[in-house]
């Protein structure tokens, strides 16, 4: 087999050192972290090793799974149940659970991430009022169609775990999915019955069950 160069090993460890910081610091930027992470190693931010954001999540499966497996699959077990309970909360809304939580890459860190449809996003505000949940209200910005557009997104805690949801129009929740951040391709989305299989089929002597490939409800 042959020896990998010395750019691709700078690579790989840029890479195990991003994933580590994103675990154990709860950065949730891919770019944040692999400047952590250069400027930890000693590597110009510009390196032309820099790399790509899929092989920094697949360090960060690594990580997890090598030092952190009881404590992870704990807390996405905890994260997928609090999803669960959140979407029923904002039923009304469509809820679609996507991120690391759904991709299974979560840290104890990751919060949440709801895609909700409504005419306006006061609706949501006013199903939390309502059911007297306490909520931050900021901007998330997603790619659409090709381009950044920046949404409502509501913050609140269930429990120890927090959740965001963020509001899309009718149009734009219909449109292609917002691209993820991991490799740009449009994220992975699943709704209360497909996640509820994803508890369901989760045996304790078993990891937990990655995203299928069956139609989304």
């Amino acid at each position: 087999m042959p020896r990998r160069g010395q750019g691709w090993q700078q690579r790989e460890r840029i890479a195990q050192t991003a994933a580590r910081i994103m675990f154990d610091q709860g950065v949730r930027d891919f770019q944040l972290a692999k400047q952590k992470a250069a400027l930890q190693l000693g590597i110009a931010r510009n390196s032309s090793n820099m790399p790509r954001n899929r092989e920094i999540e697949e360090a960060l499966r690594e990580y997890q799974r090598l030092f952190h497996a009881p404590r992870q699959r704990e807390a996405l077990v905890a994260q997928r149940q609090a999803a669960l309970a959140a979407m029923e909360l904002l039923a009304d809304f469509q809820p679609r659970l996507t991120g690391p939580v759904l991709r299974g890459s979560a840290t104890p860190h990751s919060p949440v991430t709801l895609l909700l449809s409504a005419d306006a996003p006061e609706q949501v505000a006013m199903r939390l009022m309502d059911t007297r949940v306490n909520y931050q209200e900021s901007e998330r910005q997603l790619r659409l169609e090709g381009r950044a557009q920046g949404f409502a997104c509501y913050r609140f805690d269930l429990g120890e775990i927090t959740v965001e949801a963020i509001v899309l129009g009718p149009e734009s929740y219909r449109q292609s999915p917002p691209a993820s951040p991991v490799d740009g391709r449009p994220a992975e989305r699943a709704g209360p019955t497909q996640l509820a299989r994803l508890l369901a089929a989760e045996a304790p002597a078993e990891p937990l069950p990655a995203l299928g490939s069956g139609p989304r409800r």
